[in-house]
């Protein structure tokens, strides 16, 4: 699925941010090795300054099982202190968004 968008969308229990904290670097380079499919990644917080809460990505180009095999490699991801939600997406205007 070439054109598909995909949301991705993280919870985090309190535990993670220490995780975070410890494998930051190599999160950065997942991010980066995997920028041709994750257009978008960052993290939420529930107010400026407050501990984080979980990410949001926006995933391009592949299928559904590709996105969850994406989300399962990332070195955040640990299934007792992180859960996804992954949703189909689509653009209401279809022009280039520049963030």
């Amino acid at each position: 699925m070439p054109n598909a968008y995909w949301v991705v969308l993280f919870e985090d229990q309190p535990e993670m941010n220490d995780h975070r904290r410890k494998h930051r670097e190599a999160h950065m380079d997942f991010l980066r090795t995997h920028e041709n499919r994750i257009k978008i990644a960052g993290a939420m917080r529930p107010m400026p300054g407050a501990p984080f809460c979980g990410d949001m990505w926006i995933v391009k180009g592949c299928d559904f099982e590709d996105v969850v095999d994406i989300v399962q490699k990332d070195p955040y991801y640990d299934p007792q202190i992180r859960q996804f939600r992954i949703f189909s997406w689509g653009k209401s205007l279809d022009k280039p968004v520049t963030l």
